[in-house]
């Protein structure tokens, strides 16, 4: 065992890293900690490909945190290895070094600070038998349970996983570290203001240059409303809603469109680019899951191209956009939703009002910020408070009950999880 693993996280230098990497490895371009450039895997043993290069400028004593990605697939695509995703973003905390090389650190995972698991993977691999759990650990490693999917449709059922992970890494805002899809920036302070269980946001300057150009991209707008989607037949019954905002909509003599694969019109079905929102004057930011805090980046496209955004979905949206930022088809239900976008299509000064928060606050998509907080929170020694996994991780899924109106919740088990319906 390396002395780093005592009860604080690490007395083993970088320059000694660079040691054992070369003593591992035969690795030759020290600057660009070079490997074995084929990435494979023989023998059930993981061998990677080369690290990206990394700027070393830090002190020779700065102390490294090591993290092992253990299940190597798409979750992870967002951290580079080595220290590159957290020197890029200029975290607070740099001195976490990602690798998915079990035998990286003497041939022993044991000696990784942190493993990191991700959800979905680890409920469909482990479920299979296709992927294997360690078969030991260090009394001070911490293990990472790590997910973006929706926990309703990948919940953690095995009852192993009790007591298990330190620390949760998802897009539950209750999580210890929260992985959102994208961020609500202040314009004023630059600090990133939502998603947060508890958001304050403040008024807004109506009286700015930012409305009068955004009021002259609203004027150019054609066409009516939007709805891109590949997903045909979802939990949350979205398809269905839309289908009735298409009716009612129709009624008014307002045509909402439907594209992606979900388009029965279409001849190309499969691919559909953003800026082909631009001429739209909403669009349809519809969850394929009605589950508590899974708000994706779909309503990222609609603030990117000035569409006003119509979301449907299971998450409380004041935690995650500014009041009066979006027409919430939850709530209000599928004819009236349709029916205020018809109204708002001849109320321009009201329709306007939707966009005034943006004199306040910019959106972000997540693109690797979220890992400067898991770093933080490992420099910070923090411990989870999510014991059973079971309990807290499928979260609360609804299912969409009749579409002319809300439907009053049922409870109803399925998979661990609670249902509504």
């Amino acid at each position: 065992m390396f002395p780093f693993h005592s009860a604080y996280y690490s007395k083993f230098t970088l320059s000694v890293y660079v040691t054992e990497v070369l003593r591992i490895h035969s690795a030759t371009d020290i600057k660009g900690m070079s490997t074995p450039s084929n990435s494979t895997r023989q023998n059930g043993r993981l061998r990677d490909g080369n690290y990206h290069n990394t700027a070393i400028k830090e002190p020779e004593n700065l102390d490294l945190i090591y993290i092992l990605i253990w299940n190597r697939d798409y979750e992870f695509s967002h951290l580079r290895r080595g220290r590159d995703t957290f020197v890029s973003k200029e975290c607070k905390y740099t001195n976490c070094f990602i690798s998915r090389h079990r035998n990286m650190l003497s041939n022993n995972y044991m000696n990784y600070n942190a493993i990191l698991f991700g959800g979905k993977s680890l409920k469909n691999r482990f479920d299979d038998g296709y992927l294997k759990l360690p078969r030991a650990r260090d009394e001070d490693q911490i293990y990472i349970f790590a997910m973006q999917e929706d926990a309703a449709s990948n919940p953690i059922c095995d009852e192993r996983f009790d007591n298990y992970f330190n620390l949760t890494w998802t897009y539950k805002l209750d999580s210890d570290v929260i992985w959102p899809f994208f961020h609500m920036i202040d314009r004023l302070t630059n600090e990133y203001v939502a998603p947060k269980i508890n958001t304050e946001w403040r008024l807004v300057n109506v009286e700015s240059s930012i409305m009068v150009e955004i009021q002259e991209v609203l004027l150019s707008k054609r066409d009516f409303g939007v709805w891109i989607s590949n997903e045909c037949q979802t939990q949350s019954q979205r398809e269905k809603i839309v289908a009735e905002i298409k009716e009612e909509s129709a009624i008014n003599d307002y045509t909402l469109d439907v594209l992606g694969a979900c388009c029965s019109e279409c001849n190309n079905t499969a691919v559909v680019s953003e800026e082909v929102l631009r001429p739209y004057t909403f669009f349809l930011a519809f969850e394929s899951v009605l589950a508590d805090d899974y708000v994706t980046s779909d309503v990222v496209k609609a603030i990117k191209q000035k569409c006003l955004p119509v979301v449907y979905g299971g998450a409380n949206y004041s935690r995650f956009l500014p009041p009066h930022s979006y027409i919430d088809a939850t709530k209000l239900g599928p004819r009236e939703t349709a029916r205020l976008m018809a109204h708002l299509m001849t109320d321009v000064a009201r329709y306007f009002a939707y966009f005034n928060w943006k004199t306040s606050y910019a959106v972000k998509k997540d693109e690797g910020e979220s890992a400067c907080n898991l770093c933080e929170a490992l420099n910070q020694k923090r411990r989870g408070s999510h014991a059973n996994l079971r309990k807290w991780e499928p979260g609360t899924a609804r299912v969409a009950g009749p579409t002319s109106g809300r439907a009053k919740p049922e409870l109803r088990e399925q998979g661990g999880a609670v249902l509504r319906t």
